[in-house]
């Protein structure tokens, strides 16, 4: 949920694909924030509610995107060809990821602009 605990992000299956939405606990209203016929994450509130990190297959691979509430646009944050999975924000203000681009899973992390992006964890890779 929110931050201020009055809205509440989810996914939903819609024509057979997943799709971002946000509910006002407060009305019961429903809002659908993404349409496209990929599919979008496991959404993530930004702390100062305003924005929502989530994961799509909507280019040519799975990255982070980042949606902001008062414009409704979204801007494509990860454009490595490996996949970008599970965003969720830290108190820093960067958006915490999974990633399998240098071949095993690790941890990273980018400024909601797509700046500043950091490798956080070093796996071995298979074999080694």
């Amino acid at each position: 949920g929110a931050p201020d605990g009055t809205r509440l992000a989810f996914e939903s299956l819609v024509d057979k694909h997943l799709e971002l939405f946000v509910r006002d606990l407060a009305t019961g209203s429903t809002e659908r924030l993404t349409e496209n016929k990929d599919e979008d994450w496991a959404p993530a509130w930004a702390p100062d509610g305003a924005r929502i990190a989530f994961a799509s297959n909507r280019g040519d691979n799975t990255a982070i995107y980042i949606l902001d509430l008062s414009t409704r646009q979204t801007v494509r944050v990860t454009t490595d060809p490996g996949d970008d999975i599970n965003p969720n924000w830290g108190s820093d203000g960067r958006v915490y990821f999974n990633s399998n681009r240098s071949g095993v899973w690790e941890i990273y992390a980018v400024g909601p602009d797509g700046s500043g992006l950091t490798k956080l964890t070093e796996t071995p890779a298979k074999g080694k």
